[in-house]
């Protein structure tokens, strides 16, 4: 925010704007690594490992929308910052690392086929709710999958894997519900409904009853 004052003229705004930066990294860096963290130590010998850290930031945000809401806000324009002409020149090293996808990691190991592999719906699919013994018997079934699956390369295959599931564990945990309530939307209104409507035929807002400040 102090680095928007109008008041600064533009190379002082670039030497707080640098300033801003080399701090947060300067901080990333301290927690991290503890007393193994050299402050005289030029940032470039760390590049690779601040990249890593700011995508690994990026991915869990994309992966976990519902966290860091007002604060991942503030960290992209941190990387919009960071990511400017003269803050790379002045750093030595670009912040920037494309994410780590499945396809990209597949793709960069020659496991593209993993794709194609007929146990890998078995291995991403979530599990149904069930008994306790049953789902633990579902559970144990789906793991041996993966692990047979993961054979060629584990430390490569099974996070990837087990990436795809969290999605699709992720979409049903989050998309069941809407499309329930789509279905009870269809089954008790009728958008159409002008004239007469029953109670359960209309979601227009009124007044309500009882004490009820609204209908719904």
């Amino acid at each position: 925010d102090r680095v928007d004052l109008c008041a600064l003229t533009h190379t002082k705004r670039q030497m707080r704007q640098l300033r801003c930066i080399h701090s947060i990294l300067t901080g990333i860096l301290t927690s991290a690594l503890g007393k193994r963290y050299q402050p005289k130590q030029s940032l470039d010998v760390h590049a690779e490992f601040l990249r890593n850290v700011l995508e690994t930031i990026r991915r869990y945000k994309t992966m976990n929308p519902d966290m860091m809401r007002s604060e991942y806000a503030e960290f992209i324009h941190f990387l919009q910052d960071a990511n400017t002409q003269f803050v790379r020149e002045q750093l030595g090293f670009d912040l920037y690392r494309p994410l780590s996808t499945v396809h990209n990691t597949l793709q960069a190991n020659g496991l593209m086929n993993l794709l194609s592999d007929p146990t890998l719906p078995l291995c991403t699919t979530p599990v149904p709710r069930m008994h306790t013994k049953d789902l633990q018997r579902a559970i144990q079934r789906k793991d041996k999958a993966v692990q047979a699956a993961s054979k060629p390369q584990p430390h490569v295959i099974e996070p990837c894997i087990r990436s795809i599931d969290d999605a699709n564990c992720y979409l049903q945990a989050n998309g069941n519900s809407v499309d329930q309530l789509l279905k009870l939307l269809e089954r008790f209104f009728e958008p159409h409904l002008t004239e007469d409507p029953s109670p359960l035929g209309c979601l227009a807002i009124a007044q309500g009853s009882g004490g009820a400040r609204l209908t719904h």
